[in-house]
This record gives structure tokens, sequence and C-alpha cells, in this order.
């Protein structure tokens, strides 16, 4: 099992990093702010992992993502429509009926 997790976070590591801002499409180039925030948020969930005790070491995932918003509001980002897709959510009913594909 560990080989298989091995080459799906290997397949993962260029979204990751093209996510992260180090691999712009051609013709654009880096976004400084993008890679601060994603490095720092990177950061501080590995040091968290490492280094929180108790109830925080359970959730470093978590508070690395909130210091990343945090940041990316300070830096004047306010969330960027493409790190924080909520469309699709937001076009559904909350509720909805399982199609099953039988006419009835």
């Amino acid at each position: 099992m560990g080989a298989i997790v091995a080459v799906i976070g290997l397949e993962l590591a260029g979204v990751a990093a093209g996510m992260a801002g180090l691999l712009p499409a051609e013709g654009q180039t880096p976004d400084s702010k993008t890679i601060i925030i994603s490095i720092t948020t990177l950061a501080v969930t590995v040091l968290g992992s490492v280094l929180f005790r108790g109830f925080l070491a359970i959730i470093p995932i978590l508070i690395g993502v909130l210091v990343g918003y945090a940041l990316s509001f300070a830096m004047e980002l306010s969330i960027p429509r493409r790190l924080l897709m909520l469309t699709g959510l937001r076009c559904q009913p909350s509720i909805r009926r399982a199609s099953s594909g039988l006419p009835f």
C-alpha cells in the first residue's frame, strides 16, 4: 500500500507546485505573493505536525490553512477566486432527490 501512496504523491507533486505558483503557465511570470503564501502555509503545517503537542498536534493542517488565509488577507489578496471556488455549491440546492436513471 505504501508504494501506491508514494506514486500518487509523486503524480500530484507537479499539480501542487503549479497551484503554489512555482510552475506558472507559459507566458506568465510567477506571482511572488502566491509563492510566499504557499511556502508559509506549508512551513506552518510541517512545523506544526512536528512541534505541536496536545490538541494542536491533531489539527496542524487546519492551522496551516487558517494561517494561509490570514496571510492572504494581510497581503491584500482577500482569497482569490481561483483558490476558493464555491460557485458550484451556491448554485446547488441543499437537499436533492437522488436520481437513479429510472423514469419515475
